[in-house]
């Protein structure tokens, strides 16, 4: 990567680039691109490589060939954020070189619901939410010519999403967001549409590219339904083609037996059969591979939703007892004398950035303690997901996993299942590690739904982060369907509305 003169015109330029894995497996290949003070929204499925994308720009990731220029330091605000240093030198190092005086910082960080400057550097942790806040307010502070998100709008409550929706629709100079929020990408006309078969760009307004896409994808869906059916009924033609010929074969052996024809002429008139018939099999097959290989290509490149219906584990009926009881707990400057008892209902938690519905969380599932109160939780019972996935960073694959997870399972029914669920099968066969968080997530979803002995309570914090369309209509389908109780903290109340729930507690 190389940082030359800017100019408007050519902020940012790609040629002929080559991605990879970190397996090995292709993500872009003679990519090209050019941008200069504009602003573009990639979109996409989880797991084609946009995260990589803005990566190998920053330089975080090195490209297998190919040239990236930059023609200014580039910014990224990755979707992950973590620091492994403490609170009060990760803020300083976040902000340092800048005039806090003279850009106000403490009305700055009031606008989005953070204490004063040193106030935060007395902090013992941020939430998610916080550290993604402070973040965001750095690069608006610092005015890159060159910026990249990465799924901005994630763990933000109201008030910071609605922040960020602000400054955003008024930025000028160059910037690449990845994002799966319809809020947020309604604010861009320029879209890159990453996936296995290429990239491609739209500029139009994001509700023209939905409809655009959805019709495309229903003219896709028909005419992959057509080549199956072509190649179905190819197949069958086929196989009553073979079993005339050997019927006809057959008959000409007791018809050359009967006539006493030489065995040498015999055997020169069944050699020319056997090689005319092999040159037509030759023929057949080819056109046949030909068929499949279009059809497979096609199917890689859509979202097929089979006509499967979405089948859940059968609960057991209720003996009357408490999955949860949480009585009289408090944690300090979170919240006071909370008093919680589930059995299966479906609850939502919600409340501003750092207002603790994580801890109350992991206070739900024993990691932490209360300060005060009691909790009482019948573990075997509860399912719990932590945000992106972080405690399901298995090394296993989601099929190896689903396989051991009841005596009954078998490589069929895990297929069905993917397909019912909408998991990509491909997807399913990588290490769960190695999955994006919001996919390691919905796996972990996959894994507790299909258990057994099943779970009667699910516990998920954040659960619809990160996830593209597709995923979030299949999660939402699937949590709807649900039997059981659930505890999920959020702050997507259109979610919350999808999927249904009986109650909402507000931190």
């Amino acid at each position: 990567m190389r940082h030359e003169a800017i100019t408007q015109e050519n902020l940012l330029s790609i040629n002929h680039l080559d991605v990879d894995t970190l397996g090995g497996r292709a993500l872009f290949r003679d990519l090209n691109l050019s941008m200069g003070f504009e602003q573009m929204a990639l979109i996409g499925r989880n797991g084609v490589g946009k995260t990589t994308l803005l990566e190998t720009i920053a330089a975080a990731e090195q490209a297998s060939g190919g040239q990236v220029r930059c023609y200014s330091e580039p910014l990224l605000v990755a979707q992950t954020l973590s620091s492994e240093q403490p609170p009060a030198d990760h803020v300083a190092e976040l902000f340092f070189g800048l005039d806090l005086f003279k850009l106000n910082i403490d009305a700055r960080l009031s606008e989005i619901g953070l204490p004063p400057y040193n106030d935060l550097l007395t902090r013992q942790g941020f939430s998610r939410g916080e550290l993604r806040k402070l973040h965001l307010l750095n690069v608006l502070l610092r005015q890159p010519d060159l910026l990249l998100l990465d799924e901005p709008g994630e763990d933000l409550d109201d008030l910071g999403f609605n922040w960020l929706c602000s400054w955003l629709g008024q930025w000028q100079k160059g910037l690449i967001i990845i994002s799966h929020d319809p809020r947020l990408l309604g604010l861009f006309s320029s879209f890159c549409l990453i996936s296995e078969s290429g990239c491609r760009y739209f500029n139009t307004r994001f509700d023209q590219l939905e409809t655009l896409l959805e019709d495309e994808n229903t003219r896709q869906q028909k005419q992959y339904l057509r080549q199956i059916n072509q190649l179905t009924a190819q197949e069958a033609h086929n196989r009553q083609v073979n079993c005339r010929r050997q019927q006809k074969k057959n008959q000409g052996r007791l018809r050359e037996i009967g006539r006493a024809t030489p065995k040498v002429r015999l055997n020169s008139k069944r050699g020319y059969a056997q090689q005319s018939q092999a040159k037509v099999a030759k023929i057949r097959q080819d056109r046949i591979a030909a068929v499949r290989t279009l059809v497979k290509d096609s199917r890689r490149a859509l979202d097929v939703v089979l006509p499967m219906e979405l089948v859940l584990p059968e609960l057991p009926p209720m003996d009357g007892s408490l999955t949860v009881d949480l009585e009289n707990i408090s944690k300090a400057g979170l919240f006071s004398d909370l008093t919680l008892k589930v059995k299966r209902e479906r609850i939502a938690i919600v409340g501003p950035n750092g207002s603790g519905k994580s801890t109350l969380l992991n206070i739900v599932m024993q990691n932490i303690a209360a300060d005060e109160g009691t909790v009482a939780v019948r573990r075997d019972k509860v399912g719990y997901i932590a945000q992106g996935g972080s405690n399901w960073m298995l090394t296993q694959s989601l099929v190896e996993h689903m396989l051991h997870l009841s005596q009954d399972m078998t490589p069929q029914r895990v297929m069905e299942l993917l397909i019912a669920f909408k998991f990509p099968l491909a997807l399913a066969e990588r290490s769960m590690r190695s999955l994006t968080p919001g996919e390691r997530a919905r796996a972990a979803l996959l894994c507790l739904m299909v258990k057994q002995p099943c779970v009667e309570c699910l516990v998920l914090d954040e659960p619809s982060n990160g996830l593209d369309f597709l995923a979030a209509k299949a999660l939402q389908q699937s949590l709807k369907a649900w039997t059981g109780g659930f505890i999920i903290a959020g702050h997507d109340r259109a979610f919350f509305e999808a999927i249904g729930v009986d109650r909402v507690i507000s931190l």
